[in-house]
C-alpha cells in the first residue's frame, strides 16, 4: 500500500488529521451528548435549512450525480465511484450491529432529557442501536476523499475544496442529534480509508485502456 499518495494530497489529508484531532479533544474534555446539547441551546434557523439538506450529500443522490457526472470524465472514475457506496454500505451496517450503540434518542430518552432538547422541525430522529459509526460520515469522508485523490495533482485547490462537504455532513449528524462525536470520529477515520483503498482500485484498473476512456462532452 502506497502511502505517498496521502503525502501527495496533502489538503485533504491535513485537514482530515485536523478533523481527527479536534474530535479528539471534544471526546477527552466533554462528555457524551455535551455537543448535542451545546447545538440544542444555541440553534440559528439559517443552520437547522442548512444542516437538514446538507446532510443529503453523504447520501445515495450525491453519490448518483458523481457517477453520471464521471461518466464524463473516465469510465474507471465513475465506476469506482459507484462501488464505494456499494462497500460503505456493506461495511457499515455490520459495524453497527457489532458496536450495537444507542443512539442519541434513546440515550437522552434515558436520561430524561429527550423533552429538553431543541430538536429541529421536520428531522425525524433514529432509536435504534446504530449510532457507531456513523455511516453518513463514512460515507461522505469516502466519497470526497476518493475524489480528492483522484483530483490533486490536476486541481489541487479543488482537492481541498472537496473537504468541505464532508465536514458539512459530519458536522450535521451531530446538530440533527443523529449522532455523538465519536460516531463521526470513527466515521470519518474510516471514511477517508475507504477513499483511498478504492484510489489505488482505481489506479489499477485504469491499466486497462477501456477504464480511461470518457463521454465525450461534444
Amino acid at each position: 500500500m502506497n502511502l505517498r499518495y496521502f503525502k501527495e494530497n496533502k489538503y485533504f489529508t491535513g485537514l482530515w488529521l485536523a478533523y481527527l484531532v479536534v474530535c479528539t479533544l471534544i471526546l477527552l474534555f466533554s462528555k457524551q451528548g455535551d455537543s448535542i446539547r451545546f447545538f440544542s441551546a444555541n440553534r440559528i434557523e439559517f443552520f437547522d435549512v442548512f444542516f437538514k439538506y446538507g446532510t443529503k450529500m453523504g447520501e445515495e443522490l450525491a453519490y448518483l450525480v458523481l457517477v453520471l457526472v464521471l461518466l464524463f470524465v473516465g469510465y474507471g472514475k465513475s465506476l469506482v465511484t459507484g462501488l464505494t457506496g456499494i462497500v460503505v454500505m456493506f461495511l457499515s451496517y455490520p459495524l453497527k450491529q457489532i458496536f450495537s450503540h444507542p443512539r442519541p434518542k434513546i440515550f437522552f430518552k434515558n436520561l430524561g432529557e429527550l423533552k429538553d432538547l431543541n430538536l429541529v422541525e421536520g428531522v425525524e430522529l433514529h432509536s435504534h442501536f446504530t449510532s457507531f459509526p456513523s455511516g453518513h460520515t463514512m460515507s461522505a469522508f469516502a466519497l470526497y476523499g476518493l475524489l480528492s485523490f483522484m483530483f490533486y495533482k490536476s486541481k489541487p485547490k479543488l482537492s481541498a475544496l472537496l473537504f468541505l462537504p464532508a465536514l458539512l455532513v459530519a458536522l450535521s449528524r451531530v446538530y440533527l442529534v443523529q449522532h455523538f462525536v465519536k460516531d463521526i470520529f470513527l466515521g470519518g477515520l474510516l471514511g477517508y480509508l475507504i477513499g483511498f483503498i478504492m484510489f489505488l482500485f482505481l489506479r489499477w484498473i485504469e491499466g486497462k485502456s477501456i477504464m480511461r476512456k470518457r463521454i465525450p462532452i461534444f
